[in-house]
């Protein structure tokens, strides 16, 4: 499907308050089955390859494509960007989360109880990926600060271009073998690489990332990012 005014009309249907309707069912399923892999993709290659987060982080996205898609301006954006970007925030959120709890950075405030009176729906709106205050905003640029740096920290020289590899996996829609395709002209010494040797290198440099990641946002208490 290539024709964003067929998904715009699916995502339409997607958020549809009457579910019981079989053709509404079976947008609901087509605007999901085209969109969902490369969400998930998406989404866990932002927040490193942890599973746990990301799970949480596309639970939210989903929750707030539903609540959100009635806002879908198609002269902004494709809805498949428009639903990245979702996924993006959601995951930069829940990474912002995983890490000041692991590390203590900030206590993060709990959502307060919906109140019974507004309604199911109307409880929800809103809830997933919360536009961010000073505090949040702040704590989510450290965590993007610290991504880029310790980006820049990954190997790129003799060995697998672990490097290259993140790049390639977090800033282009790129499948596996278009990365290979990159990455083999990069580094003439893998040039029998293949698209289960560039996952091993993507998720090499995730683990790398993470512990670079905890280190640099522990250190936020003790005098600011290195």
């Amino acid at each position: 499907m290539n024709n964003n005014e067929e998904l715009a009309r699916l995502l339409k249907l997607f958020a549809s308050r009457n579910p019981a309707d079989r053709g509404v069912q079976a947008a609901q399923r087509e605007f999901y089955e085209y969109l969902v892999k490369g969400l998930e993709r998406h989404v866990l290659t932002q927040v490193m390859f942890n599973e746990d987060v990301a799970q949480a982080a596309l639970q939210n996205a989903w929750l707030k494509i539903f609540m959100t898609a009635h806002t879908y301006d198609p002269k902004l954006a494709s809805v498949k960007t428009w639903a990245k970007k979702i996924g993006e925030q959601c995951a930069i959120d829940e990474l912002r989360r995983f890490y000041s709890q692991q590390e203590k950075i900030v206590d993060i405030e709990k959502h307060g109880q919906d109140d019974d009176e507004q309604g199911e729906l109307s409880g929800l709106d809103g809830f997933a990926c919360n536009l961010p205050g000073p505090e949040e905003e702040l704590e989510a640029k450290q965590v993007q600060q610290a991504i880029v740096q310790c980006i820049e920290r990954l190997p790129k020289g003799k060995g697998p271009n672990y490097r290259l590899a993140m790049k390639l996996s977090l800033e282009n829609e790129l499948n596996y073998k278009q990365m290979k395709d990159i990455l083999s002209a990069q580094s003439p010494r893998y040039q029998d690489l293949n698209d289960e040797q560039v996952r091993k290198w993507v998720r090499k440099a995730a683990e790398r990332m993470k512990g670079c990641i905890t280190a640099k946002l522990g250190r936020l208490g003790k005098g600011g990012m290195k």
